[in-house]
């Protein structure tokens, strides 16, 4: 399924979007706000500052806890850090930073299909 252009690839919306009522006249509610954990204490910079200082094994293990984590661990910005970081100017880039990464380290590796989940708002995760 093609992507509109300005979507987000893993569906996440601006925090704006929250102060709209959905199609029943209700207000949204923030995913993000009860699939966190205790990191929910965190502001969204918060969470990928600490998120920031994994490897990427870990990444990808947390982003099985949750669908908030699966959203925040698919953060182009944590792969872009750890490509540079790992492979310095030895690599590839492909279509997106984590897919950078996995096949420079997996070269056979076909692709990643991006889940898309409802119900996360986050200006940081928008970007």
């Amino acid at each position: 399924e093609a992507l509109l252009e300005g979507e987000h690839p893993y569906g996440v919306q601006p925090e704006g979007n929250l102060l709209q009522e959905d199609a029943e006249g209700r207000s949204r509610k923030n995913l993000l706000d009860t699939s966190l954990g205790t990191m929910r204490r965190l502001d969204d910079a918060g969470v990928l500052a600490v998120l920031g200082q994994l490897a990427a094994k870990h990444l990808a293990c947390l982003s099985a806890c949750s669908r908030g984590l699966y959203v925040f661990s698919h953060h182009s910005n944590l792969w872009r850090d750890l490509v540079l970081s790992v492979y310095s100017g030895d690599f590839n880039y492909e279509c997106g930073w984590k897919q950078t990464y996995i096949k420079r380290h997996h070269p056979s590796f076909q692709g990643h299909s991006p889940l898309r989940i409802k119900g996360c708002y986050s200006d940081a995760l928008y970007d």
